[in-house]
């Protein structure tokens, strides 16, 4: 979810490439969408002065996507791309069940409207990964916290060393009741 130029995801279409499994990949190619209010500027990495010069940036084309997940030589009916911001895009497009997720949209409303979305085709002992925790935009950190106190019992939230970088990884412990 937020695949940008498709680093990440080459690196996941490796991984699986040898399994069954499908890989989702979801981003609007149309760079980040307007900020909310509850996010805030932490690290400026583009120099831009204020959250709301955000909107667009990060923009990268779905075929600079493509031209890495081909290096990787997954087959493409393995792959499914689907563009357009998460809000409009994800009710009509989401696999049946996700055994990991990483979540790299930046921002507060794409990051909690895809944790609620993905939350009933996680199963138990499956993993979401989010990237930017309490890292450029306050709202990444705000949206994981909000969702764990939605699903106290459900999800283990799981913190790297400083050393490791800006994420974190909720772990599905159990179902919620």
């Amino acid at each position: 979810f937020g695949c940008a130029n498709g680093a990440t995801s080459a690196l996941l279409a490796n991984e699986i490439k040898s399994t069954n499994k499908q890989l989702w990949l979801y981003d609007s190619f149309k760079g980040l969408s307007r900020p909310s209010r509850k996010d805030g500027l932490m690290d400026d990495i583009l120099n831009l002065k204020s959250m709301e010069r955000y909107e667009g940036a990060m923009s990268y084309p779905v075929d600079e996507v493509r031209k890495r997940l081909s290096v990787v030589k997954i087959p493409d009916n393995r792959v499914k791309i689907i563009p357009g911001y998460i809000e409009e895009s994800i009710d009509k497009n989401l696999p049946k069940k996700i055994c990991f997720a990483y979540l790299d949209f930046d921002l507060y409303l794409p990051i909690i409207t895809t944790l609620r979305k993905i939350n009933g085709l996680i199963p138990v002992g499956a993993y979401i990964m989010v990237d930017d925790y309490n890292f450029f935009s306050s709202g990444v950190k705000k949206a994981v916290d909000e969702f764990v106190r939605e699903n106290r019992s459900a999800y283990k939230l799981i913190l790297p060393k400083p050393f490791a970088g800006h994420f974190c990884i909720l772990e599905k412990i159990k179902r919620k009741l």
